[in-house]
């Protein structure tokens, strides 16, 4: 192959990447350089709470502040306040910055802690082992011990809407098990 045709080849897989990334969740190259400082305090702790249960998180994961543009997502209820973003050398979180500033103290710890599992660990939205979407995501049901503990929160942090306070406070230590299980580092 001449030079010419080297150059269109590369030409081409690079319009095809281009245009991958503006129709998926990833990104060609990072947005963010390293974590902001106001999640600095919940990475380490995230990053401890896996070494405790015998996984190493060898690499960073950036995260930064973002205004996420809610019209890419076609949701009938809710927003979405955080994403896990996949590069082909790196993974970042966004965070939605005007929820951030509203929420509490705990909420935040579960928000960086939940798209830190979908980033770190490689784990989807499910409740329990139940991935979400099978139909059933809607009943809140507490006597379906299968997703929902008996006070009717959620069993998982992969849950796909932020738990409540009361629930974190209640399930803590649950949850941080059931985060770390079924976890493939990145």
């Amino acid at each position: 192959m001449d030079k010419i045709g080297v150059l269109i080849n590369w030409a081409l897989v690079g319009i095809f990447l281009l245009t991958l990334s503006a129709f998926s969740s990833s990104r060609i190259v990072a947005k963010y350089k390293g974590i902001d400082g106001e999640f600095a305090n919940f990475n380490n702790e995230y990053r401890y709470l896996a070494k405790t249960h015998g996984i190493l998180l060898d690499n960073q994961i950036n995260i930064g502040f973002s205004e996420i543009d809610q019209k890419r997502f076609n949701l009938k209820t809710g927003r979405v306040i955080g994403m896990c973003i996949y590069g082909a050398t790196f993974r970042e979180i966004e965070i939605d910055k005007e929820y951030w500033d509203n929420a509490s103290e705990t909420t935040r710890m579960v928000l960086i802690y939940h798209e830190l599992t979908h980033c770190a660990c490689g784990r989807d939205h499910d409740y329990n082992r139940k991935p979400y979407g099978d139909g059933t995501e809607n009943k809140r049901d507490p006597k379906n011990i299968n997703g929902y503990f008996k006070d009717g929160c959620p069993r998982s942090v992969m849950f796909p809407f932020i738990l409540e306070d009361s629930c974190t406070l209640s399930h803590y230590d649950q949850y941080i098990d059931e985060m770390f299980d079924r976890c493939e580092a990145y």
